[in-house]
């Protein structure tokens, strides 16, 4: 049975990549809500492809606000990449003291908080997904007719109008982490009888039909808990089990049969999945929780964060993916200037900066898993002076590598290879 098991694993792996093997997918951001040093919930994005390199949301809502107070996670963004929903404090009078569902354009040069017909800001629990094209919105709250459920408000011209209970007749006391297909035609939740853990994972209609139970507890070995599940591009279930350690666990379309994607990654938790296949999940590999990258089947990890001076906590409350974010050229006006080469290079690297924006700026050097492997300060007088200076990896492994300069607020990754 095992050896059927793998063999059907392995064909079903294979008959995956065929599919988007012939298809051509855009670049892709992960959102996330970090712990800060100073105990601060912020929001971030970072591209797939360029780790170690974020954006800070929290600062760009800093600009926009209108009052005083906080926002809260998780942050989610939108199947096509121009909405972002959370809650906040901050961005109506009357959401001051208790956060409400609030949406901004991926620009950040709008917002709005949620009111339904009745002009009753919402206050949801948890995950909230704006849909695309910014006209409804998926949220869990607890005023259904169980103690969590899930929410779709819609919004007509340009008002909201009721929010309509989808998991009404749900089985279980508890439905939330809501997830939705990218064509917004179905959500994936966790369920259970208890708000941990979750024993089962539900499916519905964004109109409220086909409600069901595709997962629970019974079904997998052990009668292990559940949570948070998504879709990938062939509809197949791929969430987070919790037997011998948290782990990515994948269900194919059309399937009863199980599996865990790759079981040398303990600790994994919360995956959501990328438009080309892969699956980013948030990996404990030491005391902190980071985003992690893996193929489908999952080889070639690597991580998108790390435990660095502009955050420390990557929250296990969810992760959102979507489109890559554009880079403003404003933005990239006022960047220092550096190089790395020769790259490829089989061990001697010539760095080269000028018109750092910090006296106090230095440089590291990570692995593909995030493990920090050199790290110098730039000592210079004039932040506009050319510097160099020449690193010798030639006794690293070879393998990808990330050098990333720091100035203090901001960050910029390169990308090398050691042959």
């Amino acid at each position: 049975m095992k050896i059927l098991n793998q063999f059907l694993k392995n064909l079903a792996f294979t008959l995956f990549f065929m599919c988007i093997s012939s298809i051509t997918f855009p670049q892709s951001q992960v959102v996330f809500t970090s712990l800060t040093n100073d105990t601060l919930q912020k929001f971030w994005r970072v591209n797939v492809d360029s780790p170690f390199v974020f954006d800070n949301i929290s600062q760009r809502l800093d600009q926009i606000a209108p009052l005083q107070g906080a926002d809260y996670g998780p942050i989610t963004v939108s199947a096509d990449g121009n909405w972002y929903a959370f809650a906040s404090e901050r961005f109506d009078v009357d959401a001051q003291g208790w956060a409400a569902l609030t949406i901004t354009n991926s620009d950040f040069t709008s917002y709005e908080v949620i009111r339904d017909s009745t002009a009753q800001v919402i206050h949801h629990e948890g995950l909230a997904h704006v849909l695309a094209g910014g006209n409804a919105i998926v949220f869990v709250s607890d005023f259904g007719n169980h103690s969590r459920d899930i929410f779709v408000i819609h919004k007509n011209g340009n008002n909201w109008g009721m929010p309509v209970n989808l998991t009404y007749t749900s089985s279980y006391n508890y439905n939330y982490c809501p997830y939705i297909s990218s064509d917004g035609s179905k959500i994936l939740f966790d369920a259970g009888n208890s708000s941990f853990p979750s024993t089962a994972i539900g499916q519905v209609n964004i109109n409220g039909t086909g409600l069901g139970f595709p997962i629970t507890a019974s079904s997998l070995p052990n009668g292990i808990a559940v949570h948070s599940p998504c879709y990938n591009i062939n509809e197949d279930i791929i969430f987070e089990g919790d037997a011998a350690g948290e782990k990515i666990w994948w269900l194919p379309n059309g399937s009863l049969t199980t599996f865990i994607i790759n079981p040398s990654y303990s600790n994994d938790n919360s995956p959501v999945t990328l438009p080309d296949g892969r699956i980013a999940s948030l990996w404990l590999p030491d005391n902190w929780h980071q985003i992690k990258i893996m193929n489908a089947d999952g080889t070639n990890g690597y991580l998108l964060t790390d435990s660095s001076a502009l955050f420390t906590e990557v929250f296990d409350i969810g992760i959102s993916t979507g489109p890559a974010y554009p880079v403003n050229i404003n933005e990239t006006l006022n960047q220092y200037l550096w190089d790395v080469f020769p790259n490829p290079t089989e061990g001697i690297l010539n760095l080269t900066f000028e018109n750092v924006l910090s006296l106090n700026s230095k440089f590291t050097m990570c692995n593909i898993l995030g493990e920090l492997v050199f790290e110098s300060d730039i000592k210079t007088n004039n932040m506009h002076e050319k510097k160099s200076t020449v690193l010798d990896i030639s006794k690293f492994p070879k393998g990808t590598y990330f050098i990333v300069l720091f100035d203090g607020k901001t960050t910029t990754t390169k990308k090398i290879i050691k042959l």
